[in-house]
């Protein structure tokens, strides 16, 4: 399986879901400088970056590890680990979080 649809049942990416995912990864293979992920509340944009994170390193970079960054707002930076955890650890991939708290 490609890391777009690796994981357990529960954090499965739907097909739809699938589909950005290898979108915006073959927008990445072929050199495309922006990608724009955008969409309402609870589509899983989060899942999907994750998935897609993971699978641009493995397929892109050909890496079985690397660093990823995350901008995200101070509140849901609890949220944002939780979420990668459960999507990755599944997988057998435990990430290390450095954060970093600007005021």
């Amino acid at each position: 399986k490609t890391p777009i649809i690796s994981g357990n049942n529960k954090y499965n990416l739907f097909p739809r879901q699938q589909i950005i995912a290898q979108g915006l990864l073959n927008s990445v293979k072929n050199n495309v400088n922006y990608q724009i992920f955008n969409g309402g509340t609870g589509i899983g944009k989060t899942y999907t970056s994750i998935k897609l994170a993971w699978a641009i390193l493995q397929e892109h970079f050909k890496k079985s590890s690397g660093k990823i960054g995350i901008t995200c707002q101070g509140h849901l930076q609890n949220k944002w680990i939780r979420q990668v955890n459960e999507c990755l650890n599944p997988i057998g991939i435990y990430p290390n979080f450095i954060t970093i708290n600007r005021c």
